[in-house]
C-alpha cells in the first residue's frame, strides 16, 4: 500500500464498514507466493484440526496424498456454508488439495440455556 500502519487500519475499517472484502480492494492485493513461506510456517496446528475433525477426513487425506501431518501446512478458508483447509507441501510449496474439517460447534451450558428469554 505504501502508506502507514494508521492510514493502513483506516483503510481496513472503511472497507468492513462498507462489506467490501479487503482482498477485493486491488491496492491492499498482495500475490501469495510472496508470502507463501509466511503462510506455510503458520498453519492450523494438528491439535486443533484433529479435535474439530469428527468425520476423520484428515486421516483419509494423509492416506490418499502419503506423508504425515508434519509434511503439510494446512491454511483455513471459510465459505458460507463449509470450513475446509488448504493442504500445501512444506517442503515446496505447491498446493496439493482441500480438507474439508467441519466448522467447531458452539456448545453453551445448561444454565446459560435457561437464562434465554423466551418469548414474551
Amino acid at each position: 500500500l505504501g502508506i502507514n500502519p494508521i492510514e493502513e487500519a483506516d483503510l481496513r475499517r472503511i472497507l468492513f464498514q462498507d462489506h467490501i472484502p479487503v482482498w477485493v480492494y486491488k491496492l491492499t492485493y498482495r500475490p501469495l507466493d510472496g508470502y507463501l513461506g509466511e503462510v506455510v510456517k503458520n498453519g492450523v496446528p494438528e491439535a486443533v484440526m484433529r479435535e474439530r475433525d469428527i468425520q476423520g477426513n484428515l486421516d483419509r487425506w494423509l492416506a490418499k496424498y502419503g506423508g504425515r501431518f508434519d509434511d503439510y501446512a494446512f491454511i483455513p478458508i471459510h465459505s458460507r456454508y463449509r470450513d475446509a483447509f488448504l493442504g500445501v507441501q512444506k517442503s515446496n510449496g505447491i498446493f496439493i488439495d482441500i480438507v474439508e474439517i467441519p466448522a467447531p460447534l458452539v456448545t453453551i451450558s445448561d444454565e446459560e440455556a435457561m437464562s434465554v428469554p423466551g418469548p414474551e
